[in-house]
C-alpha cells in the first residue's frame, strides 16, 4: 500500500529546464505561479525550477536579462513573457533568443494549449496590434466617434473569431483538461492564460451544457470540480439580487463603499492596467459614462493590480480618463472584492441599480450601449 500511495505524491512533483540563447549573469529567469514567484540564475542560457502542483496550473516565465529585477517601470530588461502549463513531471523550454519565441515540451495540456495557441494566434495578433494602437492614441483620439466606431467593430471580429475558435476546441477535445480551461476563459472566468473579448458573455444556462459535455474525467479533476462550484456561487449572483456591500480605498486612501451610490446605477467594473482586453473595453465604458453620468449613471471601477503595480494602475486611470471612482487594494487575484464576486477573468462588470439590485452582467460592447439605452431612453 506504501508503493502506490509514494508514487503518487511523486506524481505531484516537477521540473522545468530551460535554454534561452547564450545568457548570462546578471541574467535571471521568474516562474510566476499560483500568485507566487521564483527566481533562477541563468547561465549559459540555462536555468531550472522545480515543486510541487496539484495539476495543471497557469504560469508565465520572464526572463530578465539584465538582472534588474521585476520592476514594471523598467519592463526593457524583460526578453518578453512566456505562458505556459505547470504540470507534475518533466518540463522543457527552449529558445535560440527570447522567451516569446520558445518551444514547451511536458504533458499533455501544455501539448493542447500550444495547438490551440496556434489556432487563436491570429485573433490573439489582432487583439495585440488594437491595444498597441490604443494605448499609443491620444485622448481625444480615443474619444472620437469615429475611433470608438472602429473600436466596436475590431472588438467584434476578434471576439466572434475567439468565440469560434474556442467553440471549436472544445467540441473536437471533449477529454482534454484544455477545453475546460477554455471553458472557464469563454465564460469570463479565466486565469489570464487565454484572452476574451468576446462581446456577448454566455449565459449560465450555456455554460452548465458545455461543461457537462466533458468527459467525466475532465469534470471530477480537481479544476472541473472546483469550476463545477463557481457555477454554483455564479448562478447565486443572478439578475434581481441584491449586489453585496463591499467597501475599498481609491488612490488617495479614502474609503470608498457601494452603498455611496444608492439612488443611482452604478456599473461596478472589474479590471486592470495590465489586462489588454479591459483596456480595450475602456473606451465603450468612458462613453457610456460621460453619456449617462447627468442621468443618474456611474461607474465604480476596482482594479485588480498588484502592489507593484500602483503608479501603471493611476497612468492607466489617467490615460484612458477613466473619470470615475477607483478602488483596490493592490492584491492581484486576491483582491477581496473581486472573491466576493467571484471574479476569476477581467474585464468582468455588475450593474447594479438604484435599488441595490444586480440587473446587468458582464455587459460589454455593444451590450453595454444597448443597456443603457434600455435604462435611460425610455
Amino acid at each position: 500500500m506504501i508503493l502506490p500511495l509514494f508514487a503518487l505524491a511523486q506524481n505531484k512533483n516537477y521540473t522545468i529546464s530551460g535554454k534561452i540563447g547564450q545568457l548570462n549573469s546578471p541574467a535571471k529567469a521568474y516562474l510566476m505561479l499560483d500568485n507566487k514567484t521564483d527566481s533562477a540564475d541563468i547561465r549559459d542560457g540555462a536555468f531550472k525550477f522545480s515543486g510541487s502542483v496539484d495539476g495543471a496550473e497557469g504560469a508565465k516565465l520572464l526572463i530578465d536579462t539584465k538582472g534588474i529585477g521585476l520592476s514594471p517601470s523598467k519592463p526593457v530588461s524583460m526578453r518578453y513573457v512566456l505562458r505556459f502549463y505547470v504540470e507534475p513531471g518533466e518540463t522543457t523550454i527552449i529558445s535560440p533568443d527570447s522567451a516569446s519565441n520558445a518551444k514547451v515540451n511536458g504533458g499533455q495540456v501544455n501539448k493542447d494549449y500550444m495547438i490551440l495557441r496556434g489556432q487563436i494566434k491570429s485573433a490573439d495578433d489582432k487583439s495585440a496590434k488594437y491595444v498597441s494602437e490604443l494605448v499609443s492614441a491620444t485622448p481625444e483620439m480615443r474619444n472620437s466617434a469615429s475611433f470608438r466606431e472602429n473600436s466596436t467593430k475590431t472588438l467584434n471580429e476578434i471576439g466572434n473569431e475567439q468565440r469560434s475558435v474556442y467553440l471549436g476546441f472544445m467540441k473536437n477535445n471533449p477529454y482534454s483538461l484544455m477545453s475546460l480551461m477554455v471553458l472557464k476563459t469563454y465564460a469570463g472566468f479565466g486565469n489570464g492564460m487565454l484572452y476574451n473579448v468576446i462581446p456577448k458573455a454566455p449565459t449560465l444556462t450555456e455554460i452548465d451544457s458545455l461543461y457537462n459535455s466533458l468527459d467525466q474525467k475532465v469534470r471530477l479533476s480537481k479544476v472541473g470540480a472546483e469550476f463545477a462550484k463557481v457555477i454554483a456561487t455564479k448562478k447565486s449572483m443572478k439578475i434581481g439580487v441584491i449586489a453585496p456591500d463591499f467597501s475599498q480605498t481609491d488612490p488617495s486612501g479614502k474609503l470608498i463603499s457601494l452603498h455611496d451610490f444608492r439612488g443611482k446605477y452604478v456599473l461596478i467594473d472589474f479590471w486592470a492596467s495590465w489586462c489588454g482586453p479591459c483596456r480595450a473595453e475602456n473606451p465603450t465604458v468612458v462613453k457610456a459614462f460621460n453619456t449617462y453620468k447627468s442621468k443618474g449613471f456611474t461607474v465604480l471601477g476596482v482594479s485588480l493590480d498588484f502592489s507593484n503595480g500602483r503608479e501603471q494602475w493611476l497612468k492607466a486611470i489617467k490615460d484612458d480618463q477613466l473619470n470615475w471612482p477607483q478602488v483596490s487594494d493592490l492584491k492581484g487575484w486576491d483582491n477581496k472584492v473581486a472573491k466576493l464576486y467571484v471574479v476569476q477573468a477581467v474585464p468582468q462588470n455588475y450593474l447594479v441599480n438604484p435599488e441595490g439590485k444586480v440587473v446587468g452582467i458582464n455587459l460589454r460592447g455593444e451590450e453595454l450601449e444597448k443597456k443603457m439605452k434600455e435604462i435611460f431612453q425610455n
